[in-house]
């Protein structure tokens, strides 16, 4: 799956990820960072309180030794516990073999409840005690510790002052010494001259590092010790003084007994005073702000933590309302996470004024740049401070054939090896085998025989033939006569000094390969510059060394304010760093991201500056794209949100990411037209077909209604055939009681057969009646044909529906037919009875043969006029019945009318719902290949909505009437309708 197929607000949540994930990982390194300062601090506290103890105990040992009769026990006001601050810290700190050294040079006094003696081995157990004073230092990070507030007041506590008290102690002991001797040698003043120089020397540092500790102090709590610096610098040159009185007296006088060393052990007195209230206030002063330390560190571990969590917070909500619309800076946003990713946060954030959505994400980036940066600068800072503390000093002291007398704890670590295994042994042993035959090294201790004083740097081998480099100072030291008689070298490991240059080297010479370097003084003339700065630039060194930088910018931007102010701020030693517009070679623009640094001199000053520099115009003209590309965008949207699908975003010049939008949203504006215009195309067919199937269902609405008037008419016909049927029924039926009297009277004619004469008009009477009774019962079988073919016919119209009905009307038609042909017999029968009747007089004397087939003939008519009175009940039943289905065929008819006139209303809405539709697409302006398929749906729809509803097809020609109508008038009108059919003419 494609960057581009995920949606904008995953993109934008990925994005928030990447924020969050830098805050989160920065505040986690600063909160460790932060815990392990709380736990360097808590040890360095730790140290000071062991440190107390054991200043404390070299205190007592020394007091107790200046007073003749005092224990330490007495000197002091409480014995330190060494053993179990020993057996609580040793083992953290590093310290078991100083500890147990010391521990066992007091075990020898049998501390403290003996008088310690001032002998020779007092400034070796002394030497003993300051020994683990430096190892607890240097183990729980007192004196190298980074924060600059108390580093210098712990570097005081724990190295300087104690080597001052070092000295003082072997100083007094020299002298007391020499005032018990018999005599002096010149040795002894020489190294009683020496130890005076050495303390001189340890108390001027010691009160350089208070000074600088001061200056460095932000609450003033190192100033609050001036009382106590300002009593220990007086009492510095005081004991210096009368012991310098006391090595004059010692030169001239002859007896070194008579010599009053009086004035110096007060002044030893005070100064140890001075030195004893210095450290302590100095001890409490440290401990106190280690404590503020730690408590700072857990105040800012918090607020830290804090931190990251309101900003993986807001991250988090940024996330959520970022994805909700399409901003233009989001690639913007991204480019500047990306850098601070890579840990590049010399930039400006832009869009932080704004008041959107894109202001907020840029005031967030800002910040977490900012915090960044911030992060960055006390990583530094930390760096700088640890290299600088990083010193350290080592003492050899060698006899003129370059054979080892001494050396301190310092240069024994250095090398690995202890004193003993090392002192009287030649310091060539220290120098690899082509160092010591060169000649060189030679030269070298010919100079120092000399007394010349030689400095510089040299490799040394360590114990194991470990590689060692020292900053090496070799002073010959010079007796009374002017001749050195001994050399102290004093040293400085730079073996990692060394190695760490190397490192910078190799750091300088990678920038100089991946960045643009140029030099220029304070006044902006270029110095010097690298290749890759000039070949960003189109120039050689030649061509712009000595020239201004000022070639190098636009000649507006050249006589700005801005300019001359971003100048001064550089000769101010403030840097600059941006992203800065510059001119090239030919006048071809260039844009670099550089930084100007100015380079400060031994004193804090700045004397030069150094650019480095990226060229970045590809990411800026690509950056210009992007906001074109986005600049358009927004206009094409905005007038998409305006109904206007016309516009689209311009490919031309763009490629990549920025095309692979803007054809993204082209494709989306196109793919939306095409929505609209089908949505339009499908609301005007619908509409169509809508129109099409109202108008048809219009028409079935009518013609419904017509079928219902004519059904209607036809029940109102059967009921009045009905009461015409019931009525030949009742004829039918008198008919068939006068046949029964008749057959009678033909059976009794036999006995009346003399009376038949008389009977002959009456015969002929009801001959005539029977005559009319046929005729009535002819026209009955007349109508009930006709009746009959209008049923068949409805029943042929109404189809599947009018099939039963057919049926029917065929039985009543048979019916019919039969009636009639009985109707015919009858009258044939009644005519030949009447011609007989007419012919009575003749035939009476054949009245008794005639009289028999009068009876069979009365008895057929009597059968007849039963079947007769049987038919018609039946008729009656069966119109009756299709009475009843017509009128249910005319409830169902009136149902199917409503429901059809529910259809076209349903119909009629849907159709102005697909119009309504259409004009609300018609508001988008679409492109014009499809506008013009909506103007053709639009003309069809207009042709459409002209067109007129086709006719009505003819009515059919009613053949029943409403009610009203008589029988007579229903006969004539199904006469007329039917005369043409050959089947009917026979009625």
């Amino acid at each position: 799956m494609s960057l581009t197929s995920l949606k904008l607000r995953t993109k934008i949540g990925l994005i928030v990820a990447l924020m969050s994930l830098p805050i989160v990982i920065l505040g986690w390194l600063y909160v460790s960072k932060s815990e392990e300062g709380v736990a360097r601090a808590r040890k360095e506290a730790s140290g000071v309180t062991y440190s107390v103890a054991v200043w404390e105990t070299i205190r007592g040992l020394a007091n107790s030794a200046l007073d003749d009769t005092a224990t330490p026990a007495t000197v002091l006001s409480t014995v330190p516990d060494l053993v179990s601050l020993g057996h609580e810290h040793d083992t953290a700190f590093g310290t078991e073999d100083a500890a147990r050294a010391f521990n066992d040079a007091l075990a020898s006094y049998d501390w403290p409840r003996s008088h310690v003696p001032f002998d020779a081995r007092l400034p070796q157990s002394v030497n003993f005690g300051l020994n683990l004073m430096a190892a607890v230092s240097n183990g729980a990070g007192i004196a190298v510790d980074t924060e600059v507030d108390h580093n210098y007041l712990g570097q005081a506590l724990m190295s300087r002052i104690p080597r001052v008290l070092w000295y003082r102690v072997a100083i007094t002991g020299k002298i007391r010494e020499m005032s018990r001797a018999a005599s002096v040698s010149v040795a002894d003043l020489g190294l009683l001259k020496s130890q005076i120089a050495l303390f001189q020397e340890a108390s001027g540092g010691a009160l350089d590092v208070l000074q600088v500790a001061k200056s460095h102090s932000a609450d003033g709590r190192v100033e609050a010790l001036s009382g106590q610096i300002s009593a220990f610098a007086e009492a510095v040159p005081n004991f210096v003084r009368e012991a310098e009185t006391v090595t004059l007296a010692f030169e001239k006088a002859a007896t070194p007994g008579n010599v009053d060393i009086s004035g110096f052990m007060e002044a030893t007195k005070a100064q140890a005073k001075a030195s004893q209230a210095l450290w302590h206030g100095g001890a409490e002063t440290l401990t106190a702000m280690l404590g503020d330390y730690v408590a700072s560190l857990r105040s800012a571990l918090f607020t830290t933590f804090g931190v990251v969590l309101a900003a993986v917070i807001i991250a988090l909500a940024a996330s959520i309302f970022f994805s909700l619309q399409i901003t233009r800076g989001v690639g913007r946003m991204i480019g500047y996470m990306q850098r601070i990713t890579k840990g590049d946060y010399e930039f400006e954030v832009d869009g932080t004024d704004r008041k959107d959505e894109i202001g907020t994400i840029a005031g967030a980036v800002s910040v977490f740049r900012e915090n960044g940066r911030q992060v960055a600068e006390l990583t530094a800072n930390y760096k700088g401070q640890a290299d600088a503390i990083r010193l350290s000093q080592s003492v050899l002291e060698l006899a003129l054939d370059g054979t080892i007398t001494d050396a301190n704890d310092i240069f024994c670590r250095i090398f690995g090896y202890t004193i003993d295994e090392i002192r009287g042994k030649p310091a060539a042993m220290f120098a690899d085998a082509a160092a010591r035959e060169s000649a060189e090294y030679k030269l070298m201790w010919e100079g120092l025989q000399r007394g010349e004083h030689v400095v510089g740097q040299y490799k040394r081998i360590g114990k194991g033939g470990r590689e060692v480099w020292l900053e090496v100072s070799f002073n010959p030291i010079k007796g009374l006569d002017g001749k050195p008689f001994k050399i102290v070298q004093i040293a400085t490991d730079i073996t990692a000094r060394r190695l760490q240059a190397a490192d910078f080297e190799g750091q300088i010479a990678a920038i100089s390969k991946a960045q643009g370097i140029s030099e220029f003084s304070l006044d902006g003339k270029v110095l010097d510059a690298n290749e890759n700065f000039l070949n960003t630039l189109g120039y050689t060194l030649a061509e712009i060394k000595g020239q201004h930088h000022s070639i190098f910018v636009d000649p507006t931007y050249r006589t700005s304010v801005d300019y001359r102010m971003f100048w001064e701020k550089l000769g101010r030693g403030e840097y600059d760093t941006n992203q800065y517009k510059r001119i090239g070679k030919g006048g071809r623009e260039v844009w670099i991201q550089a930084s100007y640094n100015p380079i400060l001199d031994m004193n804090g000053k700045p004397f030069k500056v150094v650019e480095y520099a990226t060229d970045v115009t590809e990411q800026v003209r690509s950056a210009e794209a992007l906001q074109a590309a986005v600049r358009e965008s927004k206009e094409v949207i905005e007038a998409a949100r305006g109904n206007d699908l016309t516009r689209r975003v311009p490919l031309d010049g763009k490629t990549g990411e920025i095309a692979n939008l803007c054809e993204g949203i082209n494709t989306l504006l196109d793919t939306m037209s095409t929505v609209v215009a089908d949505m339009m195309e499908a609301a005007t067919t619908i509409s169509n077909a809508v129109a099409e199937i109202s108008s048809g269902t219009t028409d079935l609405s009518q013609r419904t209604e017509q079928q219902a008037s004519n059904l209607e008419e036809t029940a109102a016909s059967m009921e009045e055939m009905a009461a015409t049927v019931k009525q030949n029924a009742d004829n039918a039926q008198q008919a068939n009681q006068l046949a029964a009297s008749a057959r009678g009277t033909a059976t009794d004619g036999g006995e009346v057969v003399g009376k038949a004469v008389d009977a002959m008009s009456r015969i002929e009477t009801s001959s005539q009646k029977i005559s009319d009774i046929i005729s009535v019962i002819d026209e009955i079988a007349f109508q009930t044909n006709l009746l009959a073919l209008n049923a068949a016919v409805e029943a042929a119209r109404a189809g599947d529906a009018g099939k039963g009905f057919a049926v029917v009307a065929s039985e009543v038609r048979s019916l019919a037919q039969r009636s009639s042909g009985a109707a015919k017999d009858i009258k044939a029968l009644i005519v030949e009875s009447g011609a007989q009747v007419k012919d009575g007089v003749k035939l009476v004397n054949d009245a008794g043969t005639a009289l028999t087939e009068i009876v069979g003939s009365i008895k057929k008519v009597a059968d007849i006029v039963s079947d007769i009175a049987a038919a018609s009940r039946e008729q009656s039943a069966g119109v009756e019945e299709i009475n009843k289905a017509v009128t249910q065929m005319d409830e169902m008819t009136q149902q199917n009318s409503a429901l059809v006139e529910e259809n076209a209303s349903a119909t009629r809405m849907l159709q102005e719902q697909a119009e309504a539709m259409h004009g609300r697409m018609s508001a988008f302006r679409l492109a014009e290949a499809v506008r013009a398929a909506r103007t053709a749906i639009g003309d069809r729809l207009e042709a459409r909505s002209v067109t007129k509803t086709p006719s009505r097809p003819a009515q059919p020609k009613k053949v029943a009437v409403a009610g009203g109508r008589n029988a007579q008038r229903l006969q004539s009108e199904l006469h007329a309708a039917f005369e043409s059919d050959a089947d009917w003419k026979e009625f």
